[in-house]
């Protein structure tokens, strides 16, 4: 409560920082402002703490397969370490911690490329989207009654457009020359908004999103930055079993941590 009043008046009085100023809390201030919203301060206060608490199962599982796979990849793992050494020297306060602009995705772009093929590989939540159409619609031909159902799948799409090596772990994919590289064939279908993450888009999209995904890159960059990891005794993701916890997560298994010097 007194958090959520505290950015309230950080954001009266124009002390938030740019990633503040996009947030889902600093947009309902805008909203609820400018009148209409019909939302209270203690429903805004409620809400704020359901969006919290309903992060956590989509980051929980997403850390989980991102761990997996970076233990898996030692390569993957040590150029991740490598570009936050990098950030953190170049654009940090000299005191090596990490700071918000070292998330930018400019500056780090190969660990959210991680971040993405994560999703594309092991999704946590592969069901992307979900829509109920009000009136009859027609797609390449074939015609959908009112009330027609469709949902946005995305595992299926990722396996389908990199079919000659769907089951790899290439964060390559997702950086900017590769995406530019599909602009204009069919493979480009993947870069599509909706399957880029497991949170929808527009008004539906989920307004836990970037807790979810800011908590995922900080403490994946921490982690990496902190240990070397790795998974003894396994050498594919598809060895691991997973179970569905609110999202889909991985059984890990016994995973070694060794510190890396300073």
């Amino acid at each position: 409560d007194s958090k959520v009043h505290q950015f309230t008046e950080r954001k009266n009085h124009g002390e938030l920082n740019d990633l503040e100023e996009k947030s889902w809390l600093a947009h309902a201030i805008e909203r609820q402002a400018a009148g209409g919203t019909g939302i209270t301060d203690e429903e805004m206060v409620a809400i704020s703490g359901i969006i919290l608490s309903a992060s956590v199962d989509t980051t929980s599982s997403l850390l989980s397969w991102n761990l997996l796979h970076i233990a898996l990849n030692q390569d993957v793992q040590e150029r991740v370490h490598e570009e936050l050494s990098t950030a953190i020297a170049s654009t940090g306060s000299g005191d090596g911690r990490l700071s918000a602009d070292i998330f930018n995705k400019k500056t780090t772009p190969y660990l959210h490329a991680v971040l993405r093929e994560t999703f594309r590989l092991t999704p946590a939540a592969p069901l992307v989207s979900f829509k109920k159409v009000g009136s009859e619609i027609e797609i390449h031909g074939q015609k959908f009654p009112e009330g027609s159902f469709f949902i946005f799948e995305g595992y299926s799409t990722g396996q389908r457009v990199f079919a000659d090596d769907a089951q790899s772990f290439r964060p390559e994919r997702w950086l900017p020359e590769a995406i530019d590289s599909r602009k204009g064939t069919p493979q480009a279908v993947i870069d599509h908004a909706f399957f880029r993450d497991p949170f929808s888009q527009g008004a539906r999209k989920c307004p836990g999103s970037r807790v979810a995904s800011n908590e995922a890159q900080v403490m994946l960059a921490q982690l990496l930055l902190d240990w070397k990891i790795s998974v003894p005794g396994v050498d594919s993701h598809n060895e691991v079993p997973y179970k569905l916890m609110g999202a889909m997560a991985p059984i890990l298994p016994t995973m070694e941590f060794v510190p890396r010097s300073s």
